[in-house]
């Protein structure tokens, strides 16, 4: 599993992804992206895998950030200026709290 920089949440509730991550999976502007809460964390996968996998779909804006969904925000407790990690493994993004 790889490991990136953290990234802050902004007061909209925007987390950007890596130029790198959104290489990898192939997660271009204007593409979709499920996010779902597992324990502690949230599992980002591409739209491509949405069949074996239930979570709220969001899309990736022109700047490559996604808004994390306030349902998840506040499951969470993430808030504004958040640090959010994120990690690589196999086919999905595994964002989690930094701080």
């Amino acid at each position: 599993m790889e490991r990136y920089n953290s990234r802050t949440i902004d007061e909209l509730g925007r987390l950007g992804l890596h130029s790198e991550l959104r290489q990898r999976l192939d997660l271009k502007p204007g593409g979709m992206v499920s996010l779902k809460i597992i324990d502690e964390m949230v599992i980002l996968q591409h739209e491509e895998n949405f069949a074996e996998f239930d979570g709220v779909i969001c899309e990736i804006n022109d700047l490559g950030m996604i808004t994390v969904p306030t349902q998840i925000r506040d499951v969470l407790g993430w808030k504004e200026k958040d640090k959010i990690s994120f990690h690589h493994t196999n086919d999905v993004i595994i964002l989690n709290s930094a701080g």
